[in-house]
């Protein structure tokens, strides 16, 4: 984390606009929350899939979001299309799937690999 906080805070860095996609090894929504809140663009859940790594990407590249300044924070834009979190799950250190954080950091349908195969077989069954 304290790269990124580096990349996107330090006057002397040479590209704070530059995407960074995380791949970790350990998924709980707390470390999630805190990469997002550090100023990752993407998150990627080990072992990593080359269907994962492909989608964030192309988010990235893209699906550019604009970056933003609120107080000490420096990033890209977190605001998206509101979703339900439900913060009386519980147990807040239970790993999450890739899709969940898909789903958590971009909540689009398409974004997710779930909704990639979902919108692929619309696509398959409305051109036959």
């Amino acid at each position: 984390m304290e790269l990124v906080k580096k990349i996107r805070n330090d006057s002397a860095s040479p590209d704070r606009f530059m995407p960074i996609i995380m791949v970790a090894a350990h998924s709980e929504r707390p470390r999630i929350i805190a990469a997002r809140d550090a100023g990752i663009n993407e998150f990627v859940m080990k072992p990593v899939s080359a269907r994962t790594l492909f989608s964030r990407l192309n988010a990235v590249i893209e699906h550019p979001r604009r970056y933003v300044r609120a107080g000490e924070y420096f990033g890209p834009d977190r605001r998206r299309k509101w979703t339900f979190v439900d913060f009386e799950r519980g147990d807040d250190t239970q790993e999450m799937s890739q899709d969940e954080i898909n789903d958590f950091l971009n909540p689009d349908q398409e974004d997710s690999e779930a909704g990639q195969a979902e919108v692929a077989g619309t696509v398959a069954k409305s051109s036959s």
